[in-house]
């Protein structure tokens, strides 16, 4: 799956799922911060408060200096990324989950499709959430998750 077609699929899981009251005045104030923007191009991780947003080379640096006067006022990490950029993180995430033992690829498909491109992004969720977000038993859960710890020592 290339990076456009895993951003269409975060946009549908992220944005509609997972609702949480508590963080809606801090993703209307990125979706405000970057409104010149197509909203597609705004990725809303709420498992991770972490908001994506995709732009091209030439507004990069403008971008991205929005972002960090954001993020000083917000609970939210705000990533500003290319194309190209955010390929090459998800290549560098199926890479990193393939060499987990007991890690499938629909597995890892369904965690960078919901933001998750390290392991150690995937490390700060409870079994039960690893469970509901990958459609996993607790077992296979707990056991990757066991393994991941050990592969950040």
């Amino acid at each position: 799956m290339d990076s456009q077609g895993l951003w269409q699929s975060y946009s549908m899981v992220d944005v509609s799922s997972y609702n949480n009251e508590d963080n809606n005045d801090d993703e209307l104030q990125i979706r405000q911060t970057f409104s010149y923007l197509d909203q597609s191009q705004i990725l809303l991780c709420r498992i991770l408060k972490r908001a994506y947003i995709l732009v091209d080379s030439e507004a990069l640096v403008f971008s991205r200096s929005r972002g960090k006067a954001l993020q000083n006022d917000s609970a939210w990490e705000v990533v500003v990324t290319t194309a190209d950029d955010l390929e090459f993180q998800i290549e560098e995430a199926f890479f990193a989950f393939g060499k987990i033992d007991g890690m499938t690829s629909t597995v890892s498909e369904r965690l960078v499709e919901h933001g998750f491109l390290s392991l150690r992004d995937v490390n700060r969720l409870s079994v039960l959430r690893f469970m509901e977000l990958c459609g996993i038993d607790e077992q296979k859960a707990s056991y990757v998750l066991q393994e991941i710890a050990k592969a950040l020592k």
